[in-house]
């Protein structure tokens, strides 16, 4: 289904209501996942994701990074949302989920679509579920393996309302309390994850090495010379 997706993307104007199907279908199997639970290395049982259910997700988001209008039309009938946060919250510990679902809100903060950033609040019932997530917070104690991923969703929501983006307008507009709550939440904690570790800035290097061959050669002669298989 991944595959599939990822091809029909490439061709939005020929395929429109096969993409709908596949969406139907990916939002029916995700929606209705069995339970199912895996031993831990701590011997602690857990909800198991499964390779499958990955593919399908990866599915999904390849559709929001290329097909929004399609996903737009279908919001009436499903709550795809809600679905998101519901996986969200109920696989703490796949962080490769996480991810996924974090690149899909990303995807709708970026877009023009009222219709989804509603679909986000009034059918998905963000606010909510972001005040519940926050309220459990406890200073001192481990925070939810999600953790990491959510906080990278509201700053991005913050982001918009301090840029004034559309989608931060909206925001300001029809969802004030919940701004309201996140700045409360973010001001001590945003830091944390927008500053490089060490204190500097990463330098990349890969295009360009920063070593000289003939110079490590030379430089290492003798071990090399000592140490020469027989």
């Amino acid at each position: 289904m991944y595959l599939v997706m990822k091809h029909l993307t490439g061709y939005l104007d020929d395929a429109p209501m096969l993409i709908k199907m596949l969406l139907k279908k990916i939002y029916k199997q995700l929606a209705s996942i069995p339970s199912e639970l895996v031993r831990t290395t701590f011997k602690e049982n857990i909800p198991r994701f499964g390779v499958k259910n990955m593919k399908v997700l990866q599915a999904l988001s390849i559709s929001f990074s290329s097909c929004l209008a399609i996903i737009e039309s279908l919001i009436p009938t499903m709550n795809i949302f809600g679905m998101l946060l519901g996986l969200l919250t109920r696989y703490e510990w796949n962080n490769s989920l996480h991810i996924e679902i974090e690149k899909i809100f990303k995807e709708v903060f970026k877009s023009k679509s009222n219709e989804l950033w509603r679909a986000i609040f009034k059918k998905g019932n963000f606010g909510e579920v972001a005040k519940d997530i926050i309220r459990k917070e406890q200073p001192g104690r481990p925070s939810k393996g999600y953790m990491g991923c959510f906080i990278n969703i509201l700053i991005n929501a913050n982001e918009a309302v301090k840029k004034d983006t559309e989608f931060g307008q909206y925001l300001k507009k029809e969802e004030g309390r919940f701004v309201e709550a996140m700045d409360r939440f973010l001001n001590p904690k945003a830091s944390l994850y927008v500053f490089d570790l060490g204190g500097y800035k990463t330098v990349h290097t890969f295009a360009k090495p920063h070593y000289d061959a003939n110079e490590m050669l030379d430089q290492h002669k003798d071990f090399l010379e000592t140490t020469r298989l027989p």
